[in-house]
């Protein structure tokens, strides 16, 4: 019925559907026979295609965006163990801004705080602290939008968005079983398989789970977790897929933010540095736990060649508790660090649902293929804060005993309500060697604040309609020039000075760019130039903390980046990122003027991998990279805000098939990974001079694996 409906319209109008069986030039979604590759995802470190801008197949060339895409092989070869690590390779990315003692992977996308996906549904996100963290093994790849999403997604930053695509069944048996030793006494075991459970291949699976037990870089701390991921595919045709995905993860571990001053990290200090070492908390208060789960599906069903719907759906939640000391600043002596205590309960859900229909069809000399849908999404959450008083420490030389935390006062008891339904469509209009993008969204949000502790409630509601509009060319030579334009909006939820609602902030950007796609060569290479805008940004009064929505920002910016197999031995990738931003309205006059808060003005890496050949090393590679962050200032609510200093940090690795050594071990590979190998001392952030974060320092993992 809504087949008819929707060709009735189209015929209405004088528009003929005709399904496309001849020409070349339209990318239909293929049929997956074998899950893509004999393991599903990508092989290599170049990616062809990309939904995560489009929620469509379409080639990376074409998409008239700023995208990046981190495949498992690059995962697994680099030695991520999370979503931070993993992006570390990407331009205009910045990672872990507190720290690699942090539970949480923190990012920031040209300066602004990107929204998380998984499988192109949002994760929950509830004061921050109640946030699921993805395991990256369970993973198949990262996409990385740059620029706003809100066209297609809703309500997101500017900057861009996150999505992590998890691994899927595939219908060809698979096996791997790994153990990893590494520094600080880690030891994780992992297994990924899976293949099909009927002989007519309707019906496949695939487990994946970890396991890992270590200690940090930081003394007296820990960082254990528990992952298991079932899924079930079901293809009773070639037309219709129906993938069940399931996954559980359980964190424990310490503090998750290890907080130092700036004297004695960013600036000198008469006792010297402190120690990347040193522990500020107390053994007998410090605990966290995280415990997350998610169920869901993806479903597709082709009716024919103009005509395909998908429905993917997702319940995911997740609890956190914590308790903790953290440091407040030096005393007067430069040694003598000041502790608060912590308590804190947090935990979130949500359901996220997105209905989508596509239709690929011609009108006269345009050839079109056409998405509409609808989702919605809801979020809850509980946050429950006590602040207490602890005894100092002394950060030269720390003695740990009771520390005698103490006078906890509860500081927040909030729960939160948040909701979006959003209604869109997309055209990609095809003519010949053009292509032309448009996208249009229309939001409606509603987010509803019970804070207990003072007993009231915020209501707020919301709309917004958000658009993009893309032009790419296409040069038979494989170079693609394109140009957009984007906006996007993100409800903020509290009052401002006046006790009114804030309203959504919005962005705008206008990005040109060209990219390269070398005929019969493996290989990506992109340029983009961007002007990116924020409004109705919020600042805080730093002696009353309330906030008032008059800040504006701007951040204009070069992206390039390259991906490329340049021989059967030889991956490489490159990127740099130039991002000029600045603070261009605000309440607070210390603010305007200066820099975004981490957004640091360069970024360069670079990671070449070379696999000998079987004449001269059989199975043997190696691989090398630099990475380099220029400086940043934290925030800019003083006078004299703390520059952090830029850093260049060293990576290697190496690889060993020892299936070409001895045929009996067919299937068998050793890795060894080293990061920051000149155990370089960085600090990654600070919030003033009280808070500051120190980054990894020499890191080194054994991976020794069997895959059949």
């Amino acid at each position: 019925m809504l087949v008819g409906s929707i060709s009735t319209i189209f015929l209405a109008c004088g528009f003929s559907l005709q399904a496309q069986t001849a020409p070349t030039s339209i990318m239909l979604d293929p049929i997956q026979v074998e899950g893509g590759t004999p393991r599903g995802g990508i092989v290599g470190y170049v990616a062809q295609e990309s939904d995560a801008s489009t929620k469509t197949d379409t080639p990376l060339l074409e998409v008239p965006q700023s995208v990046s895409i981190v495949p498992q092989d690059q995962i697994r070869d680099q030695g991520a163990s999370n979503v931070s690590e993993a992006l570390r390779y990407t331009p205009s990315v910045l990672v872990q801004p507190n720290g690699e003692s942090s539970h949480y992977d923190e990012l920031r996308i040209r300066g602004f705080e990107p929204l998380k996906y998984q499988d192109g549904l949002p994760l929950p996100l509830q004061n921050w602290w109640a946030t699921p963290r993805v395991e990256t093994y369970g993973l198949q790849q990262i996409d990385v939008l740059r620029g706003p999403g809100s066209a297609l997604y809703g309500q997101n930053s500017p900057g861009g968005l996150v999505n992590m695509v998890s691994r899927r069944p595939v219908f060809s048996p698979i096996g791997e079983v790994q153990l990893q030793l590494g520094s600080y006494d880690r030891v994780q075991g992992a297994f990924d398989i899976g293949g099909p459970l009927t002989q007519d291949r309707t019906l496949a699976m695939r487990l994946t789970g970890l396991m890992r037990d270590a200690d940090t870089q930081v003394d007296h701390t820990h960082d254990q977790r528990v992952f298991i991921a079932p899924a079930f595919t079901w293809r009773p045709t070639d037309s219709t897929t129906l993938t069940i995905l399931t996954q559980y993860a359980e964190d424990r571990g310490t503090y998750p933010h290890q907080y130092l001053p700036a004297q004695g990290t960013v600036y000198g200090n008469p006792y010297g540095r402190i120690s990347r070492h040193t522990y500020v908390g107390d053994d007998s208060n410090n605990d966290f736990r995280r415990a997350q789960y998610a169920v869901g599906y993806a479903f597709e069903h082709r009716f024919d060649d103009t005509w395909t719907v998908r429905q993917n759906l997702r319940y995911m939640g997740m609890s956190m508790d914590m308790l903790a000391l953290r440091g407040e600043g030096l005393q007067a002596d430069l040694r003598t660090l000041n502790r608060s205590a912590t308590m804190m309960d947090a935990d979130s859900a949500n359901i996220a649902l997105d209905n989508q229909g596509q239709a690929i069809f011609r009108t006269g000399a345009l050839e079109h293929k056409l998405l509409f849908g609808l989702d919605y999404a809801r979020t809850t959450g509980s946050y429950v804060f006590d602040l207490g008083t602890a005894d100092p420490i002394d950060v030269f030389r720390p003695v740990y005993t009771n520390a005698n935390a103490r006078n906890f006062t509860r500081r927040a008891d909030q729960h939160q309500t948040l909701d979006q339904f959003g209604l869109y469509a997309q055209d990609q209009v095809r003519f010949d060697r053009w292509l032309l993008t448009l996208s249009a969204r229309q939001d409606w949000a509603g987010m509803r604040s019970d804070d207990y502790l003072f007993d009231t409630r915020t209501k707020q509601d919301d709309s917004e309609f958000t658009y993009r509009a893309g032009l790419t060319y296409n040069f038979p030579n494989g170079i693609a020039p394109y140009v957009s334009y984007a906006t996007s909006f993100q409800p903020v939820i509290g009052v401002d000075t006046n006790n009114q609602p804030f309203v959504p902030t919005t962005g705008r950007q206008v990005e040109a760019g060209v990219k390269y796609q070398p005929n019969g060569m493996n290989a990506l290479f992109t340029l983009a130039v961007f002007d990116l805008q924020q409004e109705n940004s919020i600042t805080y009064d730093p002696v009353t903390f309330l906030g008032t929505q008059s800040g504006e920002v701007r951040v204009r910016g070069i992206e390039l980046e390259a991906r490329a197999a340049l021989t059967e031995q030889i991956e490489f990738l490159a990127s740099y990122s130039y991002l000029n931003s600045e603070i261009t309205a605000s309440s607070n006059p210390f603010e305007i003027g200066r820099n975004q808060p981490m957004t640091p003005e360069h970024q360069a890496s670079a990671w070449l991998k070379y696999t000998f050949a079987e004449s001269t090393v059989p199975g043997l590679g190696l691989a090398a990279g630099v990475r380099y962050q220029g400086s940043n200032y934290s925030e800019v609510s003083s006078p004299d805000p703390v520059r952090v200093p830029s850093s260049t940090l060293f990576d290697a690795a190496l690889y060993y098939d020892l299936g070409k050594v001895a045929p009996a071990l067919d299937g068998m590979r050793l890795a060894v990974n080293g990061t920051n190998l000149f155990n370089r001392y960085t600090v990654t952030y600070c919030y003033g001079e009280t808070y500051c974060s120190l980054g990894a320092g020499r890191t080194v993992t054994a991976t020794l694996s069997y895959r059949w």
